[in-house]
């Protein structure tokens, strides 16, 4: 139950193998050209992602910068001091010591050295 077989003169073996040749050629740039786009597709999301994350930093930097000059503001310090009891200095209750002409000074570490 065979059919008949065909035969293939001499002269058109080479072209048969240059065709496919050619169609395997054709077929490995075809799967590296989508290797490639699916690599640009990736990295498109993960730029997005980071971008993403840069202005969630960047938001987040901005709060931290208004919450830190409001926890460092001048009348905040000053009411919270107030608050905890403490006030001005009056004059002559506050020195400066300028670095070129402050010792140091060392404390006595034992008792006996308190003593001396």
């Amino acid at each position: 139950m065979k059919g008949p077989t065909v035969r293939l003169p001499a002269s058109l073996k080479p072209a048969i193998v240059c065709l496919i040749l050619v169609a395997v050629v054709l077929t490995g740039l075809g799967v590296a050209e989508v290797a490639r786009r699916q690599r640009v597709i990736e990295l498109g999301y993960q730029l997005t992602e980071a971008v993403t994350e840069q202005h969630r930093l960047e938001e987040e930097n901005r709060r931290l910068r208004l919450e830190k000059s409001v926890l460092t503001s001048p009348e905040r310090i000053e009411r919270l001091a107030r608050a905890v009891g403490m006030s001005q200095p009056v004059a002559g209750q506050v020195r400066v010591i300028h670095p070129e002409s402050a010792t140091v000074a060392t404390a006595p570490q034992s008792p006996e050295e308190r003593s001396e």
